[in-house]
């Protein structure tokens, strides 16, 4: 598979990008599954859902995953959480910690404390409109 078409299956989600992964990790495919799991390449993250479990299937078979699960962890820190791009980067967090990975699971802790702070500071002021 050309370089191109891997990225264009994976931007898609397919499952033959995985399988030339595992089949054959080649070094100018790292930076197409780095740019993927840190960017929103769906095209209708709604309908099509989360990848977070595909993102992270995708890192790890490049041989990368720890420096990836890295990059991902700093732009999840620094994300906005109003967007699809945060479930994503979270989803793929997530599995990383599922699989055992500590810095994963401190990351979504701290986010998620950091929200939670955010919240009951908005309820305080009174700011916050309940539907």
């Amino acid at each position: 598979m050309g370089v191109s078409q891997f990225q264009h299956d994976l931007n898609r989600g397919l499952g033959s990008a995985l399988l030339e992964l595992n089949h054959n990790a080649r070094p100018e495919l790292v930076p197409i599954v780095r740019r993927a799991c840190l960017t929103l390449t769906s095209y209708d993250p709604q309908s099509e859902g989360g990848r977070g479990w595909y993102l992270h299937q995708a890192a790890i078979l490049t041989g990368q995953g720890e420096s990836i699960e890295a990059d991902v962890r700093d732009r999840f820190a620094h994300c906005s959480p109003d967007g699809w791009l945060f479930e994503q980067l979270e989803g793929t967090l997530l599995e990383f910690a599922r699989e055992g990975s500590v810095p994963a699971r401190e990351a979504l802790w701290s986010r998620y404390s950091d929200l939670s702070q955010r919240l009951v500071r908005t309820i305080r002021r009174g700011e916050f409109i309940f539907p």
